[in-house]
């Protein structure tokens, strides 16, 4: 549902768990008052479809037969649900969400994602605490600084080749061929280097 309060507007959905008391709950056949468990997801997407035809129905005969296309059974429905759809017209089967999604930032209980169409791009797992990225091209510009930081771990540079453009005051503009592996030592290789002391990988020993 959407939600306005004075802090802010708010899309809000949430989970059947099966009680029977979350809202829209489809309730089971059985007569137990429980419900039929169901995900559910908030979505801010852009998306493709056509205009909505506003002059369907238009007398009471003309409303319940956009019912009957519906496939509602008309001849079931009670005298004053039968006055209520003859009011106006069915506009449940025009699709509201879109007939084909551009893009889409989707929320569920698990996780979050971003979607190219009908391909994530990027998803979030709550469960494991993990950011993927997937795309043909990503890009990090920053005007000041950059940082790039693994406080618990190891941090795994993947390419063939690895470039390092631009240099700076101690290491000019190079390109590692090959393994990542070698990033490390191009890096101490360098002949503009400063001295470098010895780390637990031994790729830089102290050079003076």
């Amino acid at each position: 549902m959407t939600l306005v309060r004075r802090t802010g507007l708010f899309m809000v959905s949430l989970d059947d768990d099966g009680s029977g008391t979350a809202p829209g709950a489809t309730l089971l056949a059985d007569g137990s008052g429980k419900s039929e468990k169901k995900e559910r997801m908030v979505s801010l997407r852009h998306v493709e479809k056509k205009k909505q035809d506003r002059q369907k129905g238009g007398s009471p005969k003309a409303n319940l037969q956009t019912w009957a296309d519906a496939g509602v059974d008309l001849s079931r429905l009670s005298a004053e649900e039968l006055a209520e759809k003859a009011q106006a017209p069915n506009h449940e089967d025009y699709k509201h969400e879109g007939e084909t999604v551009n893009t889409e930032v989707r929320a569920t209980k698990k996780d979050i994602q971003i979607l190219d169409g009908e391909t994530v791009v990027a998803k979030y797992d709550k469960g494991s605490g993990t950011w993927t990225f997937t795309s043909k091209n990503i890009m990090l510009t920053a005007s000041d600084h950059l940082t790039l930081e693994c406080t618990g771990g190891a941090t795994d540079i993947k390419g063939k080749p690895i470039n390092f453009n631009g240099g700076g005051p101690s290491t000019p503009p190079f390109t590692v061929p090959g393994e990542p592996w070698l990033v490390m030592s191009a890096i101490c290789s360098s002949s503009t280097s400063p001295p470098m002391r010895s780390n637990s990988t031994g790729f830089c020993p102290t050079r003076t």
